[in-house]
C-alpha cells in the first residue's frame, strides 16, 4: 500500500514539474495570445520558447506560424490606413510587417511603390520650389533700380 501511495505521489509530482515546465508556460501564454489575435505577443512568446528549447520543433512550428500571422496583420493594417489615406501610417504598418517576416513579398511590395511615390513627390516639390525661387528673383530683379556709379568729373 505504501508503494502504491509513494508511486501516486511520484507521479503527481512529474505531472506538477512537466506542467510547470518554461516550455509549457510558453506555450500557454502563447496560445491566449493566439485567442486574443495578439500576434506580435505570441510571436515574442513562441521566439521565447525557440530560444529556451531550440531543438522542439512543435516551438520552432508555432514561431513560424505567429511570424506569419504576425506579418499578415501589419500587411492587413498598412492596407486598411492606405485606404484612409494615412501614407506614413501605412509605410509603417508594412515596415512592421517586412521587417517581421522578410518572406512577405507582398509588403515588401506595397512599401516599395509607397517609397517610390514618396520619393517622386519630394523630387516635384523640390522643383516647384526651384521654380518659385527663380520667378523670385526675376521678379525682384525688376523692381530693384539699376544704380550706376557717379561720373569722375
Amino acid at each position: 500500500m505504501k508503494r502504491r501511495v509513494a508511486g501516486v505521489a511520484a507521479l503527481a509530482g512529474l505531472l506538477i514539474l512537466t506542467a510547470c515546465a518554461p516550455g509549457n508556460v510558453y506555450l500557454q501564454k502563447g496560445h491566449k495570445a493566439e485567442l486574443r489575435r495578439d500576434w506580435d505577443t505570441a510571436l515574442i512568446i513562441y521566439e521565447k520558447a525557440s530560444q529556451s528549447d531550440p531543438a522542439n520543433a512543435e516551438f520552432q512550428l508555432r514561431e513560424r506560424h505567429a511570424r506569419n500571422q504576425a506579418s499578415m496583420f501589419h500587411l492587413e493594417q498598412g492596407k486598411e490606413l492606405l485606404s484612409e489615406q494615412r501614407v506614413q501610417e501605412a509605410i509603417g504598418e508594412f515596415q512592421k510587417a517586412a521587417s517581421i517576416d522578410p518572406s512577405n513579398q507582398a509588403a515588401k511590395q506595397e512599401l516599395g511603390r509607397l517609397l517610390s511615390k514618396e520619393v517622386a513627390a519630394k523630387k516635384l516639390r523640390e522643383q516647384d520650389l526651384r521654380a518659385a525661387i527663380k520667378a523670385s528673383e526675376r521678379q525682384t530683379g525688376m523692381d530693384t533700380p539699376e544704380l550706376k556709379s557717379f561720373p569722375k568729373e
